[in-house]
């Protein structure tokens, strides 16, 4: 049930994204769910607003602290207790699926937010089954990079 949401969130995200259309080949969306190894987010389209970060809803960002907090409480050799990776990705989820109700960001701002949201939640769906706690903590680890892209691009 918990995985039929997440997917549902996931689905609901892209549907509530209207307009920003498939930003990575499918070679790459690919590799990115067939990989063993996880990798950060690759550059990819993400850009400055002329050289300016984008800046982000200030709603929006309550969320996305807040993901970065329970993260953060998180001590890595917790990721060893089974079920411990999917707990902590269903709690991620219930910020992400605020952030995507929250939205309200338009135009350019809004795509580039987004190509930064897909690649944070292709990360926390691969955590939610990760399968060992050294796996768990190479996903952490790489959410950790996609959220130092997110402060790179946004405030």
């Amino acid at each position: 049930m918990v995985r039929f949401i997440h997917l549902f969130a996931l689905l609901l995200a892209v549907a509530v994204l209207p307009g920003c259309g498939e930003r990575t080949s499918s070679g790459e969306a690919a590799a990115l769910q067939d990989s063993a190894e996880v990798a950060a987010p690759q550059e990819g389209a993400l850009s400055l607003d002329n050289g300016r970060k984008w800046t982000v809803s200030p709603h929006m960002m309550v969320p996305i602290r807040r993901m970065r907090e329970r993260m953060a409480a998180v001590e890595t050799q917790e990721l060893d207790v089974p079920d411990a990776p999917r707990a902590l990705a269903d709690s991620l989820f219930m910020d992400m699926d605020e952030l995507v109700r929250a939205c309200d960001m338009q135009g350019p701002a809004h795509d580039m937010l987004h190509e930064w949201l897909m690649p944070h939640m292709t990360l926390l769906q691969r955590l939610e089954t990760a399968p060992t706690g050294d796996s768990a903590r190479t996903l952490l680890e790489a959410l950790d990079s996609s959220n130092a892209r997110f402060d790179q691009y946004f405030e």
